[in-house]
């Protein structure tokens, strides 16, 4: 497992609010909504932002695949009820339900990013047409 380094200096909270991301990624590695905007905030708006350092910061996580599954999940589940499972999704999707959810609880912001989307498409899953967006919903 990769040493993770601390936050890059040059990163900035969203739209010039606090910065929210640790100085060191904890081991959990547990995100909040606002976490994952702050990110997506920096790829697309930083013009400092190196994707390498990022990617030591969080060690073996890539935060390409971070962003692109939450806007992916923004996309597939923007609609569906926090409690009751839609019959559409299938179990292994159940996971990735629960914590668009939670995202969305700890204030992360359900709305797609058209311009990440455009920067970063998103990679399709092998599995499942309901796994991958844009056409699928």
């Amino acid at each position: 497992m990769k040493e993770n380094l601390p936050l890059p200096d040059w990163w900035i909270g969203n739209n010039g609010s606090e910065i929210l991301m640790p100085k060191m990624c904890p081991p959990t590695r547990s995100l909040t909504g606002k976490h994952v905007e702050e990110m997506i905030f920096n790829a697309l708006h930083n013009p400092r932002y190196v994707g390498n350092q990022v990617q030591r910061y969080f060690g073996w996580i890539k935060p390409v695949d971070i962003m692109q599954k939450w806007n992916n999940d923004i996309e597939l589940f923007k609609d569906t009820n926090a409690v009751m499972r839609p019959i559409w999704i299938e179990s292994a999707q159940v996971p990735f339900w629960r914590r668009y959810h939670a995202y969305v609880a700890l204030e992360g912001v359900p709305i797609f990013h058209n311009d990440l989307f455009k920067k970063i498409t998103i990679r399709s899953s092998k599995g499942s047409t309901f796994a991958s967006c844009r056409g699928t919903t």
